[in-house]
Parts: structure tokens; sequence; C-alpha cells
């Protein structure tokens, strides 16, 4: 009971610090989503929605082979 207390107590004295962490995280992604493509555009040749579109695929690849190291181990 008391190492719970103690846990309790330091996750709450962290808690402002995590806020700020994750308001600043948050205001630098806006920061970022706000910007325009980098240019020159041909240098990726790819527009921003078919790299976010590639991101999302890969998370999906990557959650399903987490799925199938569980179904093997």
């Amino acid at each position: 009971m008391l190492k719970r207390s103690f846990l309790e107590f330091h996750a709450q004295k962290a808690a402002p610090e995590a806020a700020a962490a994750l308001a600043r995280g948050q205001s630098a992604l806006a920061a970022l989503r706000a910007k325009p493509w980098p240019l020159p555009a041909d240098a990726l040749r790819c527009s921003r929605g078919e790299l976010q579109e590639y991101v999302a695929v890969c998370g999906r690849v990557d959650a399903l082979s987490r799925r199938l190291q569980v179904c093997w181990a």
C-alpha cells in the first residue's frame, strides 16, 4: 500500500510536466501540418497525401506483423 502511495505521488507530481510536453508536441505537430509540402516537389516524387497513405499502410503492416509474431510465439 505504501509503495502504491509513493507511485501515485510521483505520477501526480510528473503529470503537469507530461501535460506541458504533450501540449508542446501537439503545437509542434499543428505547426508542421500547417506548413506547405516541401519544394521542390519532384525531390520526393509524391504528394503529401500519398506519403500519409504510405505511412498508414506501413502502420497496418507493422500491426499485422506483431500479431503474427504473437501467434507464432
